[in-house]
C-alpha cells in the first residue's frame, strides 16, 4: 500500500471541517510526511489556498477534478488540470465532500494549525512491542529515553524533529516515550 498521507489544514484548532486537505499517495512515512509539510512551510505557500494550489501544481499536483469548478469559481477562471498531474505530488481538496474523501483514503494524518502555526502528527509513529524491536533488529539499549514527541509541534520546529528521525533511522534505534516504545513507520 502507498502508505497515503493527508495535512488537513485549519483556520483554528476547534474548527471541525479542515480549510483545505492534500491527499499524497506515498507519502505517509515519518520522514517523508514532515518533508511534505517542510516545503510547504519553506514555501510559505500553505497559509493561502491560491499559494498552496500553484505551489501544488507546480510541482506536479492539482487540486481535485471534482473540486476544480470551485477553484475556478472562487480564485482563479483559468486553472485548469495538468495532464500530467499525479496523486503522489499532491491533490488539493477544497469541498468538504472532497476533504472529507481524502480523510476516507488517509492512512496518516498531519494537522495544520493556522491561528497558532502549529502541527499535530497522528499515526506517524507507530507502537513497536519486543518482538517488532527484534524483528527490526532494534537493540534496546540503544533506545533513546530522553526524546520527547508533544502533540503540537512548531511549524517553525520541523527541522529538529526531522533530525531526530534521521538520527533515528541510522542508528536503528527506538523512541521511548511514556514507557512504550515506538519506531518510525519509516522503516
Amino acid at each position: 500500500m502507498g502508505e497515503r498521507l493527508i495535512i488537513n489544514v485549519f483556520n483554528k484548532k476547534d474548527d471541525e471541517t479542515p480549510l483545505y486537505n492534500i491527499y499524497y499517495h506515498w507519502s505517509g512515512f515519518a520522514d517523508s510526511a514532515l518533508n511534505e509539510l517542510l516545503l510547504l512551510v519553506e514555501n510559505d505557500c500553505y497559509k493561502s489556498i491560491p499559494e498552496v494550489v500553484k505551489f501544488i501544481t507546480k510541482n506536479g499536483g492539482t487540486v481535485v477534478r471534482e473540486d476544480i469548478p470551485l477553484y475556478q469559481e472562487k480564485y482563479d477562471s483559468s486553472y485548469e488540470m495538468p495532464e500530467d498531474a499525479s496523486r503522489n505530488q499532491g491533490l488539493v481538496a477544497l469541498s468538504e465532500e472532497q476533504i472529507n474523501n481524502s480523510i476516507s483514503w488517509g492512512e496518516e494524518f498531519i494537522d495544520v494549525y493556522l491561528d497558532d502555526n502549529t502541527f499535530n502528527i497522528k499515526k506517524l509513529f507507530r507502537f513497536a512491542d519486543d518482538d517488532i524491536l527484534e524483528d527490526y533488529d532494534i537493540d534496546k539499549d540503544k533506545c533513546l529515553h530522553d526524546v520527547k514527541f508533544e502533540n503540537q509541534l512548531s511549524l517553525d520546529n520541523i527541522h529538529i524533529l526531522l533530525d531526530k528521525i534521521d538520527y533515528l533511522k541510522d542508528n536503528k534505534a527506538a523512541v521511548f516515550v511514556d514507557e512504550e516504545y515506538f519506531i518510525m513507520s519509516a522503516w
